[in-house]
Formats: C-alpha cells, sequence, structure tokens
C-alpha cells in the first residue's frame, strides 16, 4: 500500500484514514502536502492532539481540499486554535470535528472583517459547543448553508443576549439541545 500511495498522490481524490495509536508514524511517512494537488476529501479518524496543529496547517496548501472530517477520541482543551486552522482552509466547504470529550472550550472572538470569513457551507459541530461559542463560530461562515449542533447539557444562560447573525444562505439546521431555557 506504501508504493501505490507514493506513487499515486496526484490522482487520489479522497482518503480515509482511521490511525492506530501510533499515528505520528503516518504522517511521516505519507505527510499529506502539495503533491496531493487532486485531493478533494479527507477523513481522519483517532487523530492525535500532538499533531493535530501541524497536521492542519499542512491541508492550507491543498487547493482543491472541499471536504474535512475529523474524529478524536483524546481530550483538547481549547479549540481556538483548531478552529482558526479550520476557517483558514482556502476551499474548504464541508467540516465535522468530533470530539469524544465533552470537556472543551471555544472562546474565539468574533469575526470582525471579510479575511477571516470561511469558505464552509455544511458545518458539523459533533462536540460540546455552548450557544455563545456556537455564534462566535458562526460569525466566521457567513456562507453556512447547513447546520448540525450539539450542545452541552449545562445550563447556558446567555442565549437571550446573543447578537443576530444574519446567514443569507442558511437552509438546514439540525439540533441536539440536552437542557437548555429559551
Amino acid at each position: 500500500y506504501q508504493q501505490i500511495l507514493l506513487h499515486n498522490k496526484s490522482q487520489i481524490f479522497s482518503i480515509n484514514v482511521w490511525l492506530p495509536a501510533l499515528n505520528n508514524q503516518f504522517f511521516t511517512l505519507f505527510p499529506i502536502d502539495l503533491s496531493f494537488n487532486h485531493l478533494k476529501s479527507l477523513i481522519i479518524e483517532r487523530l492525535e492532539p500532538n499533531i493535530f496543529n501541524s497536521f492542519l496547517t499542512n491541508l492550507a496548501y491543498l487547493s482543491c481540499l472541499s471536504s474535512l472530517t475529523i474524529k478524536m477520541r483524546k481530550r483538547l482543551k481549547n479549540l481556538n486554535g483548531i478552529y482558526q486552522l479550520i476557517f483558514a482552509l482556502p476551499t474548504l466547504r464541508y467540516n465535522k470535528l468530533s470530539l469524544i470529550d465533552d470537556q472543551s472550550s471555544i472562546s474565539l472572538p468574533m469575526a470582525t472583517n471579510n479575511k477571516q470569513l470561511s469558505t464552509i457551507e455544511h458545518l458539523i459541530i459533533n462536540h460540546s459547543c455552548k450557544f455563545n461559542e456556537l455564534f462566535a463560530i458562526l460569525s466566521y461562515t457567513s456562507q453556512l448553508r447547513r447546520l448540525n449542533f450539539r450542545d452541552t447539557d449545562d445550563d447556558d444562560t446567555n442565549i437571550g443576549i446573543m447578537l443576530p447573525i444574519t446567514l443569507l444562505n442558511f437552509t438546514h439546521l439540525s439540533l441536539r439541545i440536552y437542557s437548555t431555557n429559551f
């Protein structure tokens, strides 16, 4: 499989990888770089937190990448840098980020200019995320059409004071809300 992958990088449109515990070795042998010039879809399961930032940074060079799904099993305390790197991917239209651990936080500032806006049209937030964190994320996704969102089960009392965000292309919403008062 190594030879097949190495000699056909420029022809690959989609990669789906389930990584064992030592996934640092996989990305050393097969770095996702400019040579994957036709890669459109990437699904990575069991990505380790210690290589997450460098992995996402390398994806910015993929000019065709439109779909990114990442599933992580280990804890990430803060998702700010992760979301900023995802939003910086220039051709991304679909993003799903799944975390098993529900102790992560997001304290992104609201997007304030067009340079910060993402091309994402379909966003799946499959991890702990409060409504105020969701609104910060949405401020970066002005092209959003579809949103799947899972709220935490804690009481988010700031829902009533959120500023409205206009998403002109928004057509689909899926919510999983456990215990929130409106």
